[in-house]
């Protein structure tokens, strides 16, 4: 028991080590949100900014960006099939290279296997073909998507660059007037595009901590019903070893040291009912007697003693002698009952007792 309190006595290193990953993670979620609230002030203002310079210009050149918008926005479209064309050329082409070496480690495969005809092929080997077959499959099935997925892509800017040049050539003039408001809005929104992702992502680092914090703090719950549970155990143990204690120096049988029972639930109330006897009551009384068969006994004992008695004064030097029997026996009761008292009183648990063992 000793060894087991010095135990609980220290702090357990697990509860350490997440108390500091949780205040890593406050640290960091509080850096975040001061960061996150300056970048959302800089959005704000950037949006001001770029809505009075749009109206603006928009007052400006009011007269061509209607005739003018059309091809610009056909030319934005353009400009994101281009890109989207890139991203599939790139695709295809990676696609094409494993593809290749698929097929080159095949056909290097079954020469090897040629120059050997007749005999049995080892299983290694012929688990590795199978290997490089099933690559090579998937190899050509990815380079037959990534072709097709080319091919519309291609398709789809051809198709939206002729469709900006029609519209340039038909409103040459509107287009030219106009091109400072639009070259213009596409910077405004390049750079609130820009900012809006550095918010997104500082509050997707603010997500991820918060997450982290949280996952310390259901390990700790853990950890504290662990320790809440041995403490628990310990508890009851001592407790089990102060009513051995108190039983084994007691002499007083008739003292109720445990109490009325107390039910926590019905559950319990019903178990108790259920294992009840009225048998044993009935048993109890029947053997029991009543109060007036003890006092007629009692009676016809004394009346018989009485009449059986020599003299008074011998009667009298009885009753004193068994005074001064009775009154030794009385001092040896109370000297007995101090001894028991002391002895109790210093197992007694002091409340710095139970503090220190369950809170340090």
């Amino acid at each position: 028991m000793d060894d087991q309190s010095k135990e609980e006595e220290g702090l357990d290193p697990r509860v350490q080590g997440e108390l500091e990953t949780m205040n890593q993670c406050t640290d960091r979620i509080n850096s975040l949100e001061l960061e996150i609230s300056e970048e959302r002030l800089k959005f704000k203002n950037l949006l001001s900014y770029a809505t009075q310079q749009i109206s603006t210009l928009g007052k400006k050149y009011s007269r061509w960006i209607e005739r003018a918008r059309p091809y610009y926005d056909a030319a934005k479209q353009a400009k994101q099939a281009h890109s989207a064309l890139l991203r599939a050329v790139h695709n295809f082409q990676k696609s094409n290279g494993i593809h290749r070496a698929a097929k080159e480690t095949i056909s290097l495969a079954e020469q090897r296997l040629q120059e050997f005809p007749g005999q049995e092929v080892d299983a290694a080997w012929q688990e590795m073909l199978n290997l490089q077959t099933e690559r090579f499959m998937a190899a050509e099935a990815d380079r037959t998507r990534s072709q097709r997925i080319h091919q519309q892509a291609a398709r789809r800017y051809e198709y939206l660059d002729q469709k900006a040049q029609k519209i340039k050539s038909k409103h040459k003039r509107s287009t030219s007037r106009s091109r400072v408001y639009f070259e213009t809005k596409e910077k405004l929104e390049l750079s609130l595009q820009q900012q809006r992702q550095k918010v997104d992502e500082l509050s997707r680092k603010i997500e991820d901590s918060k997450a982290k914090y949280r996952e310390a703090l259901a390990r700790l719950g853990m950890i504290s019903q662990e320790i809440h549970e041995r403490r628990k155990i310990a508890s009851e143990e001592i407790l089990r070893e102060l009513d051995d204690e108190v039983d084994s120096t007691s002499s007083y049988t008739e003292l109720d040291l445990t109490g009325p029972k107390d039910y926590e639930n019905i559950d319990d109330l019903e178990a108790d009912l259920e294992t009840f006897s009225f048998n044993d009551v009935d048993s109890d009384v029947s053997l029991s007697g009543s109060d007036e068969d003890w006092d007629e006994s009692d009676t016809s004992a004394s009346s018989g003693r009485t009449s059986s008695s020599t003299s008074p004064g011998v009667v009298r030097r009885h009753l004193s002698r068994h005074k001064v029997l009775r009154q030794v026996s009385s001092n040896s009761a109370d000297d007995d009952t101090c001894s028991v008292t002391r002895r109790n009183r210093r197992k007694k648990l002091t409340p710095l007792y139970y503090y220190n063992y369950f809170f340090q």
